[in-house]
């Protein structure tokens, strides 16, 4: 199984509207040939399960396909909305918009390797860029955050900051704690 980038295992993805994560599913050693009856009696099997996960447009693909896939992993944009809490107490969707929190423009922040990472990934500092941020307020001490990033970026710690290793960050923004509750994938531009 191979898909297109990834998420934390807690990272939903819930709009039935986005077009969903394209993946390619490799089989190797077939005994039998696979047609397109079967990838349509497949979809509509892994679509009716009780588990939420739904599939549509399965096909045949070659190995341009899976190149393909790869390449627009690393140049994709990845569109979040996010439930946060933040510590420091919030007047109104004003106050958040003076706080740099309704940014259209993009946003150049820099990713020092998240701590929960740091066992499987290099110790480096990593140019990322936040293409626009929302937030919407909630009431003093919660608000959900709209935004669209490059691929690579780390949400979870853009919210948090991750003890100043993303600069800057959402809790430097408000000025104190910041945590993410909910995380979910709205939308994948590749």
């Amino acid at each position: 199984f191979h898909s297109s980038g990834r998420e934390d295992a807690d990272v939903r993805m819930l709009d039935s509207a986005a077009p969903g994560r394209p993946f390619c599913l490799e089989c190797t050693d077939m005994k039998y040939a696979v047609t397109p009856e079967m990838l349509r009696a497949a979809e509509a099997e892994l679509s009716g399960a009780p588990n939420g996960v739904s599939v549509s447009g399965l096909r045949l693909a070659c190995r341009e396909d899976f190149s393909g896939l790869q390449k627009a992993t690393e140049g994709k944009v990845k569109h979040y909305a996010c439930v946060c809490w933040s510590e420091a107490r919030l007047e109104s969707q004003a106050h958040l918009d003076r706080l740099g929190l309704a940014d259209a423009s993009p946003t150049d922040i820099l990713q020092r390797t998240p701590l929960r990472v740091l066992h499987r990934r290099p110790l480096l500092d990593r140019p990322r860029r936040v293409l626009y941020l929302r937030a919407e307020y909630l009431n003093p001490h919660w608000f959900t955050l709209h935004l669209a990033t490059t691929a690579g970026t780390y949400v979870k710690e853009f919210v948090t900051g991750d003890l100043g290793r993303t600069r800057p960050s959402v809790a430097s923004m408000v000025g104190g704690r910041c945590d993410i509750l909910q995380l979910d994938c709205v939308g994948i531009d590749a």
